[in-house]
């Protein structure tokens, strides 16, 4: 059997590299329909997705500058004081998994340690609340000795953030890219929504659930996922993002949403 323990969180960039959980020589049944997946509050993951674009597709050859970063739109996250800082994810556990193809299961649970940065909160209004920028979509890029992974971040939603969790939903492109002739190898789209709480000793727990479709769109594996992470610093504003002024772009917001009155 083909595995991947990957961390499909949000925080962590291991499941660049990844295959799915399950190869597809064992899904025996490639006909079987996705069933959509509740989680709580009502949130469902999607049946599928729609196909990534031909130049992203296996066998395509990549032109390295449609993978650029994007001009994003001006909108911004409201975040708990909790959530916003540094951090550094320390430990991952995957506790289910299920080829949607041939309904195979993996019931055992896997941990391993895990090691990615990562930051939350931009600007700080005149009351002290921080705030996120929503940088999507944007691409982040990583070499190994035969490929290069592109990982196309689509779509980030902070569906609910306060004094008792952030909940959050995104959708990833992962294009893995043989460096030798600029190939795409494979191409597996990742559908994720997370709830994180904070915990003791500065760390917050993030429980997830990860759906994986192929380059059409097809659902082909559900799973859990269970991450740890420690702050390692505390918020710092970043006044400069890709060459933008977030201070004005963070005000022209604030403007546009009627709230002038929270402009430092």
């Amino acid at each position: 059997m083909t595995r991947c323990f990957a961390n499909f969180l949000l925080i962590s960039a291991a499941l660049l590299t990844c295959a799915p959980c399950f190869s597809a020589d064992e899904a025996a049944n490639d006909s079987s329909a996705a069933k959509p997946y509740t989680l709580q509050g009502g949130i469902e993951h999607s049946e599928k997705l729609a196909p990534v674009e031909r130049e992203f597709r296996r066998g395509a050859k990549v032109d390295v500058s449609k993978a650029v970063n994007l001009n994003p739109e001006n909108h911004w996250y409201q975040l708990p004081d909790w959530a916003v800082g540094n951090w550094t994810s320390i430990q991952a556990t995957r506790t289910y998994a299920k080829d949607l193809r041939s309904s195979r299961e993996q019931l055992t649970p896997e941990t391993r340690s895990t090691k990615m940065e990562f930051s939350w909160g931009f600007q700080k209004d005149k009351t002290g609340q921080v705030w996120e920028f929503a940088k999507e979509p944007y691409t982040l890029k990583l070499d190994n000795s035969e490929n290069m992974v592109l990982k196309r971040v689509i779509h980030r939603q902070f569906l609910q953030a306060d004094n008792s969790k952030v909940t959050l939903k995104l959708l990833t492109e992962n294009v893995v890219v043989n460096k030798s002739n600029n190939q795409v190898v494979r191409t597996l789209q990742v559908e994720n929504i997370q709830t994180c709480v904070p915990s003791p000793n500065d760390c917050m727990t993030c429980n997830a659930s990860y759906k994986i479709f192929d380059e059409q769109g097809k659902a082909i594996e559900l799973g859990k996922e269970t991450n740890t992470a420690r702050r390692i610093s505390t918020f710092k504003p970043i006044d400069e993002y890709e060459g933008k002024n977030m201070p004005q772009l963070f005000k022209e917001f604030l403007s546009a949403q009627g709230r002038s009155d929270l402009i430092d």
